[in-house]
């Protein structure tokens, strides 16, 4: 599979302007990122943590579900899913 060269720089553009607070003006940047290459499993943890403060909740189920039926060992996921299943976020 040939990845988009430029997700990562979407991603970067959303952490630069997270860290000077803007939010709003951040989150098309993530989406963005994500959908050029859902494989990238920083880019996808940070996708699925905006749906939940969205309340996107099954969502982002569904899209831990899908990192983690990739790559069962990362723990990061793990750890979500659990804290969403349970009741912890």
């Amino acid at each position: 599979m040939i990845l988009d060269e430029h997700s990562r720089t979407y991603a970067r553009i959303y952490e630069c302007l997270i860290s000077l607070g803007k939010t709003a003006d951040a989150k098309p940047y993530k989406e963005i990122a994500y959908r050029k290459n859902p494989n990238h499993d920083k880019v996808t943890m940070q996708y699925v943590e905006t749906l939940i403060l969205e309340g996107r909740i099954n969502e982002a189920i569904e899209i831990l579900e899908k990192l983690l039926h990739r790559n069962t060992t990362y723990n990061p996921a793990k750890r979500l899913l659990e804290q969403i299943k349970t009741g912890h976020v």
